[in-house]
């Protein structure tokens, strides 16, 4: 029977599964298939006083390589960082050429449009990454790691373009947060 439940697990904690059956409309089909889809527990989120943020990957989806599939979020203030390139404060470009110094100057500016607004990376659910050459977001993900919390890391999208708003930029990373109010 389709339909939404709740259970407590053993050890307390509150379970939401989702339960529906699929049916195969193409000519011959028509058998239902049930599918049930359980979601992490309410333990496993990230919560304060105003916020709850749950950071995860459904068993259905297939492994993250260092992202979560999933931030759902409840109450707090989200924050929109836009995307930010390897500028110094005077709008100097900072290694040129080279990623992983790009990359280490975007995480500190994203750090301090952050901490502008009264939040830090503990409270990013989703960074948007832009790269010239994909091939490389090894490198980027190291640099990342330094920032964020790697057992639970943000919601991501990385994307590979063939030109930045300068020829000088390799990398372009937004960022979405969510603090408290």
């Amino acid at each position: 029977m389709s339909g939404i439940y709740s259970t407590t697990n053993a050890d307390g904690g509150l379970r939401t599964t989702l339960r529906f059956s699929l049916f195969d409309r193409r000519p011959g089909g028509g058998a239902a298939h049930d599918r049930s889809i359980a979601y992490p527990t309410q333990e496993e989120a990230l919560t304060t006083d105003d916020t709850n943020v749950r950071l995860f990957s459904p068993p259905e989806l297939p492994p993250t390589p260092g992202y979560s599939h999933v931030a759902d979020v409840t109450g707090g203030r989200t924050i929109h960082v836009s995307g930010q390139v390897a500028l110094d404060r005077s709008g100097g470009v900072v290694g040129e050429g080279d990623l992983e110094t790009q990359a280490r100057r975007v995480f500190e500016n994203i750090e301090v449009a952050l901490g502008a607004a009264g939040a830090t990376f503990s409270d990013v659910v989703k960074l948007g990454f832009y790269l010239t050459d994909i091939s490389r977001m090894g490198v980027v993900r190291a640099v990342r790691d330094e920032y964020v919390d790697t057992d639970r890391p943000p919601a991501s999208t990385a994307v590979e373009v063939r030109r930045l708003i300068r020829d000088e930029f390799l990398i372009e990373i937004e960022a979405v947060a969510v603090a408290r109010s």
